[in-house]
C-alpha cells in the first residue's frame, strides 16, 4: 500500500460477532474479523505505520432495515469505545471527526452522533443518485458511469477491473447478470477511470481505490503471481503510484506499455 501511494486503509467490519444484537457472540469467523483489526490498529500503532484508518460498516447484522435506533447506536458506541478512542491519532478524520463508512441499506446517519462524521456508500447505475437517494457517495462498476462518480463533497472511485464471471461460474447467486469491466486489463479501465479524476481535479477531495479483500471479483491491485486470468505482477501497484503522482501534478494519465505488456499473458 506504501508503494502504491496510499495513506487511509478503509477496513471492512462486519461487526463484533453479534449479529441480532443480544449481547451474545453468535458469529466467531465475525469474532475474529474484529481481533483482526484491533492487531492492524496495533500494528499501524506500535511501527507508526504511515496509515489512517476508517471503518466501513457492512449490512452483517440479520435485518438491516429492521434496525432501531439503539441497535445503531451501539454500533457506534462499540467502534468508539474500542476503536476510535483507544488509538485517536491513527483514525481518519472528515470534517473533523473519525469517520465511519456505512453500506447503503445500514444508515448510521441517525442518531446523528456528534463524535463521527457517517457518510452512506454503495453502488447504482441511477444517474440521478444525489437526488434519489441517501447516499453520499456511490460507485457502479461500468466505465460509461465513471462520469456520474464524483461525490458532492468531492469522493471519487477509481477501480482497476471489475469480474464477476468467475463468481457466476462458481455458483454463486448474483443480483443480477454478472459484470465484467476490463476482465483481461487489456481496455483500460483503470486509466479512464484516472483520467476522470485528473480532469476533476479541483473538485476531488478523496481517491477512493476500489480494490477489495473479496478477491473473487479481480478488483484487487496486490502484486499477483499467476492465479488471475491474467499474471500483471507489480504493474497495478507501479500504476497506482505513477496514477496518483500524475494527478497531483495535474498531468493526464500517461500508460506505460512496456511495463503492462511484459505481464499478461492470454487467458488460459
Amino acid at each position: 500500500m506504501e508503494a502504491a501511494g496510499i495513506d487511509t486503509i478503509l477496513v471492512s467490519w462486519h461487526g463484533d460477532g453479534d449479529f441480532d444484537f443480544d449481547t451474545v457472540v453468535d458469529d466467531e469467523e465475525k469474532a475474529a474479523m474484529q481481533r483482526a483489526l484491533i492487531a492492524l490498529m496495533d500494528y499501524i500503532s506500535a511501527n507508526n505505520a504511515p496509515f489512517k484508518v476508517m471503518i466501513l460498516v457492512e449490512p452483517y447484522m440479520v435485518y438491516p432495515p429492521g434496525m432501531t435506533l439503539a441497535n445503531k447506536q451501539s454500533i457506534l458506541d462499540f467502534l468508539w469505545t474500542n476503536v476510535c478512542n483507544v488509538y485517536p491519532t491513527f483514525m481518519f478524520n472528515w470534517e473533523t471527526k473519525p469517520l465511519v463508512v456505512s453500506w447503503s441499506n445500514v444508515d448510521l446517519k441517525e442518531p446523528a452522533d456528534a463524535r463521527f462524521t457517517v457518510k452512506s456508500w454503495s453502488s447504482t447505475d441511477n444517474p440521478n443518485w444525489k437526488i434519489d437517494t441517501t447516499l453520499d457517495w456511490n460507485w457502479f462498476p461500468d466505465p460509461n458511469f465513471v462520469d456520474d462518480t464524483l461525490s458532492d463533497d468531492g469522493v471519487i472511485v477509481v477501480f482497476p477491473r471489475f469480474d464477476e464471471y468467475w463468481m457466476h461460474i462458481m455458483g454463486k447467486t448474483l443480483s443480477g447478470p454478472y459484470r465484467r469491466v476490463d476482465p483481461l486489463l487489456t481496455e483500460g479501465a483503470y486509466e479512464q477511470a484516472w483520467q476522470h479524476v485528473v480532469d476533476n481535479k479541483d473538485n476531488v477531495n478523496m481517491i477512493l481505490l476500489y480494490s477489495w479483500n473479496e478477491l473473487e471479483e479481480h478488483a484487487a491491485i496486490e502484486p499477483d503471481k499467476g492465479v488471475s486470468p491474467v499474471s500483471y505482477g507489480n504493474s497495478l501497484i507501479e500504476k497506482t503510484a505513477a496514477y496518483h503522482l500524475q494527478f497531483l501534478a495535474g498531468e493526464d494519465i500517461k500508460t506505460f506499455s512496456n511495463l503492462w505488456n511484459q505481464f499478461v499473458e492470454p487467458a488460459r
